[in-house]
């Protein structure tokens, strides 16, 4: 039976199926040469909304939940990793950046599985400001490569990027780990 409840945790399933297909349209530009730019310049912006919109529609009809936030999680790592992992496949990122992301959400769940036991709290997941910007700024850097039209160097602005964020995930791991391990805060 649906319910009005069921939207969030509907639209982050949606944006599951929607970031294997944005990488499916990826790998057919380089595949076949050819590029659906319309497919790419819709599923990207939907990608990004429905990420925005889960939250904010499950705070403001009161159905936050641990799955919601969970599969939050996971609908982002997906996007994320599907996307990035396809450009590094094509050679746009280098191969390496995959691995630092999944090593980010891995250090990002296990450390908030850490501070959630600790503080012995029922939220799921502790969020850093600088590892939130870094992640929000890997989930816009595809959108290099959707508006490509008008970034003519965009293999050079998104593998640039990629050292610029990777220096950003390594210090807020590093603070992260400080706060697990020391006695510093989030």
């Amino acid at each position: 039976m649906f319910s009005y409840k069921s939207i969030p945790n509907s639209i982050s399933t949606l944006r599951i199926l929607l970031s294997l297909f944005f990488a499916i349209n990826i790998c057919n530009v380089f595949v076949y040469g050819h590029a659906n730019d319309l497919l790419l310049m819709v599923t990207f912006p939907a990608i990004i909304v429905s990420d925005v919109m889960d939250g904010y529609l499950a705070r403001k009809l009161n159905c936050t939940s641990i799955t919601g936030a969970k599969l939050d999680v996971i609908a982002d790592g997906v996007y994320v990793i599907s996307s990035i992992a396809t450009f590094a496949y094509f050679q746009v990122v280098p191969a390496w950046f995959v691995l630092v992301i999944v090593l980010k959400l891995s250090d990002f769940v296990i450390t908030s599985r850490i501070m959630r036991d600790r503080k012995k709290t029922d939220s799921v997941l502790f969020f850093d400001k600088l590892g939130i910007f870094a992640i929000r700024a890997v989930m816009l850097l595809p959108g290099v490569f959707v508006f490509r039209c008008v970034i003519a160097e965009y293999a050079l602005v998104m593998n640039i990027t990629t050292y610029v964020l990777t220096a950003m995930i390594v210090v807020s791991s590093w603070r992260r780990m400080t706060v697990v391990f020391g006695k510093n805060k989030v």
